[in-house]
């Protein structure tokens, strides 16, 4: 299942520059993996879908604030 390559290589990253281990992760209804991570009255969810494709929402008491898709390629130089 690609999610998973994708999601092992995201947390192996995120794990490689310290941030902490997410307060809950789980499948979602399509085959996809989210990890969730929580401080005060903001959440931060990074999914990845059943596609490999990964996006990080943000909310503020449970308002969306941002949402961004996450890429493991390089930024370009």
């Amino acid at each position: 299942n690609k999610s998973v390559t994708i999601a092992l290589k995201i947390v192996t990253r995120l794990r490689g520059a310290g941030v902490a281990p997410p307060l809950r992760s789980g499948l979602t209804a399509n085959g996809g993996i989210n990890f969730e991570w929580r401080s005060g009255n903001c959440t931060e969810r990074l999914t990845v879908n059943a596609r490999g494709e990964a996006e990080l929402i943000k909310f503020e008491d449970s308002r969306l604030v941002s949402r961004s898709p996450i890429s493991l390629e390089p930024a370009p130089r």
